[in-house]
């Protein structure tokens, strides 16, 4: 959080478990729910396990995590399915409509240290913390050589309202969950001559300027102060 001095937060854990939370808010908004998920995909993956009439009251999940090519937290696998492997390869052959949002796409998906700036002139308190608290990241970054700090999060959820934002292939996706150098590779048919079955849709290309487009005019929306 680039050591910013944050308040305790005054709000306790729910009682109802995530994945119960799950399936209880999917037969409330039963075939209109999309679930994007930006972290390790164990919830998800339990409520799948406990639930079997859920991918059925689901409109669809979208991701971020894994990569059709390398990764970061190793060379071949991306974190957020990397910390639960076996819960992401349940989540993709679900039979949901899954969209991978991965390091393919979200890496490109970036903002300069002047476009940080730009978003937190935007004037309301919501888009200056996200200025702020992106400051440490953008520097990791660019230890990294990279031109700016990649909107991982920010993409897939925008996605999951504008999907003019990404260009999606369908593709055949397992998760390696034995692999000593492969733990954790979303292992896709993209670019093999032996298809699998296609079970989601992978992002392979992105509109940067329509993503940062998006992302100001929805931060724009909080108001100035």
């Amino acid at each position: 959080m680039n050591e910013l001095s944050l308040p305790p937060s005054r709000r306790q854990p729910e009682e109802l478990p995530a994945w119960d939370a799950i399936y209880e808010t999917a037969k409330r908004f039963e075939g209109e729910l999309t679930v994007v998920a930006i972290g390790p995909l164990t919830n998800l993956g339990l409520a799948l396990l406990k639930y079997k009439a859920l991918p059925k009251l689901l409109k669809r999940v979208v991701l971020m995590g894994g990569a059709a090519v390398g990764g970061n937290v190793t060379p071949a696998a991306e974190f957020n399915v990397f910390a639960d492997p076996e819960a992401a390869d349940i989540v993709f052959n679900s039979g949901l409509d899954v969209v991978m949002c991965g390091l393919d796409v979200t890496v490109p998906a970036y903002l300069t240290a002047e476009e940080l700036d730009e978003l937190g002139a935007l004037g309301s308190k919501q888009a200056k913390f996200a200025r702020d608290v992106s400051q440490g990241v953008l520097k990791y970054s660019h230890g990294y050589g990279l031109p700016g700090m990649c909107m991982h999060d920010p993409l897939a959820l925008l996605y999951a309202d504008d999907e003019a934002l990404l260009k999606t292939e369908r593709a055949g996706v397992r998760v390696e969950t034995k692999g000593k150098l492969t733990r954790g590779k979303t292992v896709t048919d993209l670019y093999s001559d032996k298809k699998m079955e296609k079970n989601a849709r992978v992002a392979t290309g992105v509109d940067r300027e329509a993503f940062k487009r998006r992302l100001f005019e929805t931060m724009a929306q909080y108001g100035a102060e």
